[in-house]
């Protein structure tokens, strides 16, 4: 009986102990992006690729660039800390960047991005293996 009160007073302690770990203080930042569909460029409000003097008036939004620039500050802001950076595909499709080069270009930039996760969406799909297995090489 002595042998038994014993070894649950230690499985007590040790599940006591056990569970303090599991209810730490534990943030994790996550950056993430859908549906890029491939825009590469950056883009005015009509959803069609800026001209320079859009590019000059600050009138344009989106694009690698701009894509690439954010998450790199939003990094070093959380420089030390816990970050995803995920993507849940789509980003094949919308440009003629993709109608051109399958992917390859989406590819380039988004290897640049260093994703940690990356989903494939429907898109993705689109052509088939022709352009999705270069894609995941």
């Amino acid at each position: 009986m002595k042998k038994l009160a014993a070894i649950a007073a230690l499985s007590a302690s040790a599940l006591g102990l056990s569970a303090g770990a599991s209810f730490a203080d534990y943030t994790l930042n996550i950056l993430h992006i859908n549906d890029w569909h491939s825009r590469i460029e950056g883009n005015n409000k009509y959803e069609s690729t800026c001209s320079a003097d859009e590019e000059t008036k600050g009138e344009c939004i989106g694009g690698a660039g701009r894509l690439i620039t954010a998450i790199a500050q939003e990094r070093k802001k959380l420089q030390g800390q816990n970050v995803l950076l995920l993507s849940a595909g789509d980003n094949f499709q919308g440009s003629l960047f993709y109608s051109t080069y399958k992917g390859k270009v989406e590819g380039e930039f988004l290897n640049d991005m260093k994703f940690d996760a990356m989903a494939l969406g429907n898109h993705e799909f689109d052509d088939g293996e022709v352009a999705l297995a270069p894609f995941l090489d």
